[in-house]
């Protein structure tokens, strides 16, 4: 009776275990751009300093950008992220661009997922304006979806 009690008890533990390694991690949402005065004058480029995202794990990111217009204008606003290995080394040329419009001084949001197969980071290396009104109240957001599964074949 004992021995049914204990092996049932270290059953009752190893699926409490297994159930809890196998649920879905928690979306980890990280401000890239903060918001508030982050500003971009009309028919500028900016070039933000050091804002990036480690996704070596990942292979998928949601990525939220929002902005607002100083005035009447309804251009688009290109925001280009570059993928690279890691942070030290990312594209010459950004392969990721969020086109995003303006509506007047209304915020605007626009949500994007794009594949990060193979992808180490990810680096916001410019934000073009191309419209005759500055761009103020820039956030960009994102959020790293569930971590890579991997198997060892030793």
């Amino acid at each position: 009776m004992k021995r049914i009690l204990l092996l049932s008890l270290a059953l009752s533990a190893l699926l409490l275990m297994s159930a809890r390694a196998q649920s879905p991690a928690a979306y980890r949402i990280l401000a890239l751009l903060a918001g508030g005065t982050n500003n971009v004058a009309a028919s500028a480029t900016n070039a933000p300093a050091d804002v990036g995202i480690s996704c070596s794990e990942h292979d998928a990111l949601a990525l939220l950008v929002e902005q607002a217009g100083t005035g009447a204008g309804t251009g688009t606003v290109v925001y280009a992220f570059a993928k690279g290995l890691d942070a030290s080394t990312v594209e010459t040329t950004p392969s990721l661009t969020l086109t995003v419009p303006l509506s007047g001084t209304n915020a605007v949001r626009l949500l994007s997922e794009p594949s990060l197969t193979g992808c180490g980071y990810l680096r916001l290396v410019s934000i073009q304006n191309t419209n005759a009104v500055a761009v103020t109240n820039i956030l960009v957001k994102a959020a790293r979806k569930n971590p890579r599964r991997t198997v060892n074949l030793r």
